[in-house]
């Protein structure tokens, strides 16, 4: 694009080391985070939308061979994997959400576990990075589900090495992290990222009608980090959310929808209902896919995590 050396490590520097994470932000956010003049951080966004233009675009046939070689990671159900096509996909951003005791942290856990499984038994292979911005996860409940679905004391004990878990405090800290997971990553042979919830700490934040459109365009900018980061790194991408009432029950029957709006709606691939049954019964319903029918799951939360009642 023409841009010097050192206007190049000044972008690497705040966090923008794609065409795709230029190409969002206004110049003034630009020149805020990396220092450079609001002038050239214009010119250095149209160069950057020229780019992106003439080296974006993939045939069908080139989508279809990525779409068809998406590796597949278990949620400890075969029903709810038959519900999302065969498990949660690498490339795209899934989003669980409901009320709480629904089962959005229990099934993070239980894919922390799934995740370590090797690719022929519906795993990843690989390690998982977790953004933990409410408080709940626990490594004795992620030891208690790997116990339960077998595994002995050293192999437990590496499943959780091989998970690692940032306490987030906030939204900015949040945002940080997924700007730095390309290093991240690369550094722990991740395969798995989590972040439960994904707007609780922007909700906390930024409290007020006069402050909503600051928060949603942050948010935009935040789930098309993590759609980019899936895309490129054939990686899962898991994001819990709440959710509200909704009483019209337009787009999300059952009288609830997630929180955050059409923003994160519109960013996310699939988004899967959880709701709870009777007792350990727990249902999946899939709200959002591009390419399966709607339906739902009925699965359920023991020792083992997510699974299936007997027999099933």
């Amino acid at each position: 694009m023409g841009v010097q050396k050192s206007t190049i490590k000044k972008l690497i520097d705040g966090g923008f080391d794609s065409l795709e994470s230029i190409i969002i932000v206004t110049a003034e956010d630009l020149s805020e985070k990396t220092g450079i003049s609001v002038a050239t951080c214009e010119k250095i966004i149209d160069r950057s939308k020229d780019a992106y233009i003439m080296t974006a675009s993939m045939s069908a046939e080139d989508l279809y061979l990525r779409e068809k070689n998406e590796k597949r990671l278990t949620t400890g159900s075969k029903n709810f994997d038959r519900l999302m096509g065969g498990g949660v996909r690498t490339n795209v951003l899934t989003q669980f959400f409901g009320k709480n005791g629904c089962g959005k942290t229990q099934a993070c856990l239980t894919l922390c576990v799934t995740a370590q499984k090797s690719p022929e038994d519906g795993g990843l292979g690989r390690a998982v990075i977790y953004l933990d911005t409410e408080g709940s996860f626990r490594s004795a409940r992620l030891t208690q589900i790997a116990h339960e679905m077998g595994y002995d004391e050293e192999s437990v004990k590496n499943i959780r090495e091989n998970v690692y878990v940032y306490s987030v405090t906030s939204h900015e800290q949040q945002i940080d992290i997924i700007k730095r997971l390309d290093a991240l990553s690369k550094d722990k042979n991740i395969k798995l990222i989590i972040i439960d919830s994904v707007i609780s700490l922007f909700r906390a934040e930024y409290i007020g009608r006069e402050m909503l459109s600051e928060r949603q365009q942050m948010l935009a900018n935040h789930l098309g980090d993590l759609k980019t980061f899936a895309r490129k790194n054939d990686i899962v991408v898991v994001v819990t959310n709440q959710a509200q009432d909704d009483p019209s029950g337009f787009g999300f029957p059952g009288d609830f929808k997630p929180t955050g709006g059409h923003v994160v709606n519109h960013a996310t691939n699939y988004s899967v209902m959880l709701k709870k049954g009777a007792g350990v019964k727990r249902i999946a319903k899939l709200i959002k896919s591009p390419d399966l029918e709607v339906g739902e799951a009925s699965f359920t939360i023991t020792g083992r995590g997510v699974s299936d009642s007997e027999g099933e």
